[in-house]
């Protein structure tokens, strides 16, 4: 794809915005011919990055493997997303992002230079329905993360990865074996597409249910701790 700006062109483009004027105008007096998305972007890569967060990056740009598992364990354990991640690191387009965080949860890269590195390579035994459900539970209730819970209950990083996923999606029923390879959604009749909206907005509820009962639990520990504490000080 061929880039619309050279580096001191979008610069301009970038100090007028930061000097207040909106990308509305910039599109309508000065003709400014990128997206929203796409210039916000830039906006942003300049602000973290100065100017060499606008070069112009070449789509064959190596990085190591320890630069993308630290880039996917990012998003994995603390939930920052593909643009977010792209613009922090100045990696030029959000999809590398999303490409890297596809190959590692599908265990297609090799990931032994982690220093939990075992957590991605347990060939544990076939976990059931049942056990498959206590470990997510077990997952929210004690608010661990994925490499937390992976070690606990021996079974591998991609294992938790998608079955907490599966059960965000689509709640219990999503731990089935081969739940989610159904049919495509261009190809579900109307009726169908609804019912699997409202399935999904179910084991939505759920989730939520199971996050909130997970912290009242957490509080009236903390509670009950603090209380004890109190006690004690009183006695002494």
């Amino acid at each position: 794809m061929v880039r619309k700006y050279t580096e001191p062109e979008l610069l301009q483009f970038i100090e007028l915005y930061l000097d207040g004027i909106s990308h509305q105008t910039l599109v309508e007096k000065y003709n400014l011919k990128l997206s929203r998305t796409s210039f916000m972007s830039y906006v942003k890569k300049y602000q973290l990055h100065g100017v060499k967060g606008i070069e112009y990056q070449k789509n064959n740009r190596r990085y190591t493997k320890e630069f993308k598992l630290q880039v996917v364990t990012e998003h994995l354990e603390y939930g920052y997303g593909a643009n977010y991640l792209a613009n922090k690191y100045n990696i030029p387009a959000k999809s590398t992002v999303n490409a890297w965080i596809n190959r590692y949860t599908e265990g297609k890269e090799n990931n032994t230079y982690s220093s939990k590195s075992e957590v991605y390579n347990i060939m544990g035994v076939k976990k059931s329905y049942e056990e498959k459900i206590q470990i997510v539970e077990d997952y929210i209730e004690n608010k661990l993360t994925y490499t937390e819970a992976a070690e606990k209950h021996q079974v591998s990083y991609n294992n938790i990865y998608s079955w907490v996923n599966k059960y965000k999606k689509h709640g219990p029923k999503g731990l089935e074996d081969n739940r989610g390879r159904g049919k495509p959604s261009e190809l579900q009749t109307e009726e169908e597409r609804l019912d699997a909206e409202i399935e999904a907005l179910k084991a939505r509820n759920k989730w939520l249910e199971m996050e909130n009962d997970a912290l009242k639990k957490r509080r009236k520990i903390a509670g009950s701790l603090k209380s004890q504490e109190l006690d004690k000080k009183q006695n002494t």
